[in-house]
């Protein structure tokens, strides 16, 4: 009995140890793709800081959501990377300071589905993927990559959407002077339900009133 308690016990920790190992490399592979991003941001002024800002806003968001401490975090993650697939796009197209033509559109459009297919592997980060693909929906079903609707489309999706555009606003960007907190919430709040979540609108409403202002 003692020999097969042993042999079981021993079994136990090499599981454990192999376990451990294996999450701490996928934290790897999230900090190297996040220490990525950051690279890739700070080689443009308008974007310097966008994923850092978005996700404090995301998580603001979800915490006004009452949503749990677990769907937080994720979501926290998720808006840190959801533009990853950025780095697929030209910084002519991100720095345009004119309309875009229907190529460079599309090109712009890319980067979730670039986003998903760079994360995908990363076993640890699985979570992230519908926000990633998701984020530039549509409440009404006008947005893309796939036009979903209202609650189609994933609760972290919805959200990172409303703090992305919220940071898109208030930022300076090559096509936009940035503008007050309180006058880009007004204009978050004239497209609820129709570009964007009412609940997550009004959650960013609360946070940044309550935080920002």
């Amino acid at each position: 009995d003692m020999t097969l308690l042993s042999a079981l016990a021993n079994q136990s920790a090499t599981a454990l140890e192999n376990s451990r190992l294996y999450e701490n490399l996928q934290k790897a592979y999230y900090e190297s793709i996040l220490a990525l991003m950051n690279t890739v941001e700070a080689k443009d002024p308008y974007t310097r800081g966008h994923s850092q800002r978005t996700s404090r806003y995301a998580l603001g968001i979800a915490q006004e959501m009452k949503l749990s401490e677990q769907e937080c975090k994720k979501i926290k993650t998720a808006a840190e990377l959801h533009d990853i697939g950025k780095i697929g796009v030209k910084d002519l197209i991100i720095d345009k300071d004119s309309a875009l033509s229907t190529q460079e559109f599309h090109t712009i459009q890319a980067h979730v589905l670039t986003g998903e297919k760079i994360l995908k592997p990363i076993e640890y980060l699985s979570f992230a993927l519908p926000t990633v693909r998701h984020h530039h929906e549509q409440y009404d079903g006008s947005g893309y990559p796939d036009g979903l609707t209202g609650d189609e489309i994933p609760i972290g999706a919805r959200i990172v959407g409303v703090a992305d555009a919220f940071d898109a606003m208030t930022t300076q960007r090559p096509y936009n002077r940035p503008m007050p907190m309180k006058k880009a919430l007004q204009k978050l709040k004239a497209l609820k339900g129709k570009q964007f979540d009412p609940a997550a609108v009004d959650a960013l409403d609360r946070f940044v009133t309550q935080n920002l202002i």
